[in-house]
């Protein structure tokens, strides 16, 4: 090999390594992008906060009511059962004080190997749906938003039925475990808002309800891009239909109220009456007002109200953005 043959080797050898940095560092730079959108200061905070008896007949606590965050969380009953016909409700409260919304995967109810006694899950003695209650594969929003707690019922009976030969007192013992996993985005906006996400926003006239297409509407999955202290929040299937409305406003941060369900009155009550501060302190006059007919917050630019109807409105004083009771929501002048 001559002279002018190898510098062409070399020179060759050199593009070929150059090239390969070169794709290298934008592969390296592509990780560091996607890693770059990670907040950092996520926290994931779902729990157990507390277990109460609703109702009963006949039945009392062999042992209180217990639930255990250590290791997932898990709810534990031993109720004794005097007579056929006698029950006991049980409400357990989860909550989710962290940053991270959490969707319900699973709950586990253990096999019941005792025949006089049945384990009713969100149901009453009478096998009758509880309304209002959390069930597998609903979400349980993050703390800044007015549905961060949810509600799992168990009812445990002892069963009342003909020619019963094994009357007497009966224990009841069972331990009911809940797996959460954070809420990752899945559906597709295909109208101008054009970003990949299950939940978008909007300050649009448009009426649109429950089940309605949010093709053709002008969204963004980017809240600050609208400009406004108050909006409207869509959560969409994967057909871009809503499957939840709300209304949100922005104090220190964002706070969103669901509304379209009666339901959803008193955790949004209670995310107003934590933002009772924020209002007071900005405008003169402005305060906060809680009663069982409606709850309202009110500053110099800035009014949030719910109704336990499950209407709620925030406005700026010119704009008024609204989920009214049967689920349409809106915002108009």
């Amino acid at each position: 090999m001559n002279q002018i043959q190898k510098k062409y080797v070399i020179l060759g050898s050199l593009c070929a390594l150059i090239l390969t940095l070169a794709v290298g560092y934008a592969a390296f730079q592509t990780i560091l992008k996607i890693n770059g959108t990670t907040n950092i200061n996520s926290n994931w905070d779902v729990k157990i906060t507390a277990i109460e008896k609703t109702a009963s007949v006949g039945a009392t606590d062999k042992e209180a009511p217990s639930y255990d965050n250590t290791k997932g969380l898990s709810a534990t009953f031993n109720t004794n059962l005097t007579s056929p016909g006698d029950y006991a409700t049980y409400k357990i409260t989860i909550t989710n004080n962290g940053s991270l919304d959490a969707i319900l995967k699973n709950i586990t109810i253990p096999e019941n190997t005792n025949n006089d006694i049945i384990f009713y899950l969100n149901k009453d003695q009478n096998d009758q749906d509880i309304t209002g209650t959390l069930k597998q594969n609903d979400t349980l929003y993050k703390s800044t938003e007015s549905n961060n707690v949810g509600y799992v019922y168990v009812t445990v009976l002892y069963k009342d039925y003909e020619n019963q030969q094994t009357a007497g007192t009966k224990t009841a013992s069972m331990t009911i475990s809940f797996d959460f996993e954070q809420k990752t985005s899945g559906g597709t906006v295909i109208g101008p808002g054009g970003d990949n996400s299950t939940v978008v926003y909007r300050w649009t006239t448009d009426t649109l309800n429950i089940g309605d297409s949010i093709e053709d509407i002008n969204t963004t999955a980017d809240p600050t891009t609208l400009g406004k202290n108050h909006y409207l929040k869509h959560e969409i299937d994967s057909e871009n239909k809503i499957t939840a409305s709300y209304v949100c406003f922005v104090t220190d941060t964002e706070h969103c109220m669901q509304g379209g369900d009666a339901s959803y009155y008193e955790t949004t009550k209670a995310l107003l009456q934590s933002q009772e501060s924020w209002f007071t302190a900005n405008g003169n006059g402005s305060s906060c007002e809680f009663y069982d007919a409606a709850s309202n917050c009110y500053a110099d630019s800035l009014t949030a109200l719910a109704r336990p109807d499950g209407h709620v409105n925030a406005s700026d004083g010119s704009v008024v953005c609204l989920v009214d009771s049967d689920g349409s929501a809106v915002c108009n002048g």
